[in-house]
């Protein structure tokens, strides 16, 4: 952990930041996993073009488990990425291209540069807010008239975060993770909704500036900790054979 900041006085009327870290967290705590539907958009220097989905599914458990699906307007499955820890794959069905990390091993190199366990862990749950201390956070500024706070959170020596939160029903709106002075991941989070006391953005992008990619989900029809099978977090060997990829080291799923 880094060393406990240095406090700034925040003006009068501004909330506490001890009571804005225990709203995020009891938010936090209620989620488990969910799922949703909804549309996509993968923006890379590294890719020919602007990958879109229009329909498609996204399921997150935590801590960073991720399985996405897009399809086109026609119903054709386009993209579909598992991620579970350090291990991926990842399949561009209609362009016949795949990818894939397994037991450490880059079988194919994914065609962006940005590990997806990165993407997962930045888009959807980046902070555990439980653990969030009051000390290891800087007041920045306080925008009265829209009710947002932005504070520098301290996360190691070398990594903090600039997080500017909306309220009172705290959530947070925009994520910069620094690292050594530079950013290297911004995630924006907007349209958020409130179900069964849980609040939640349906509108999440993620940019990763040095590697010049975008991810962004537009999400529907969300159900937080449903039961999620299995199967959408199994990267198996009859699925590697399918497409033509080899598994590295004993077989087994992850």
């Amino acid at each position: 952990m880094g060393d406990p900041v240095e406090q700034v006085n925040p003006p009068v009327g501004a909330p506490e930041l001890a009571d804005v870290l225990a709203s995020l967290a009891q938010n936090d705590a209620k989620i488990t996993s969910f799922r949703a539907g909804g549309s996509s958009i993968i923006k890379s220097s590294q890719l020919e073009a602007v990958q879109r989905f229009r329909t498609g599914s996204v399921m997150f458990r935590r801590p960073a488990d991720l399985f996405v699906e897009g399809r086109l307007v026609i119903g054709a499955v386009a993209l579909r990425m598992v991620s579970i820890g350090n291990q991926y794959l990842i399949e561009f069905p209609v362009l016949r291209e795949y990818y894939g990390r397994i037991n450490g091993v880059d079988v194919e190199p994914v065609p962006f540069d940005v590990p997806p366990i990165e993407i997962a862990r930045e888009m959807f749950f980046p902070i555990n807010w439980g653990t969030v201390r009051a000390r290891r956070c800087e007041f920045l500024r306080y925008d009265s008239e829209n009710t947002r706070l932005t504070f520098l959170y301290r996360e190691s020596r070398t990594i903090s975060r600039e997080v500017t939160v909306e309220g009172p029903a705290w959530v947070v709106i925009r994520n910069d993770r620094i690292e050594d002075g530079r950013v290297v991941a911004s995630t924006e989070n907007g349209d958020h909704n409130s179900k069964d006391g849980i609040r939640f953005p349906t509108r999440v992008v993620a940019n990763f500036p040095e590697y010049e990619t975008t991810m962004e989900f537009r999400m529907k029809n969300i159900r937080h900790n449903a039961d999620i099978d299995e199967e959408y977090f199994t990267i198996d060997d009859e699925r590697l054979s399918e497409i033509g990829l080899k598994r590295f080291g004993p077989t087994r799923n992850f």
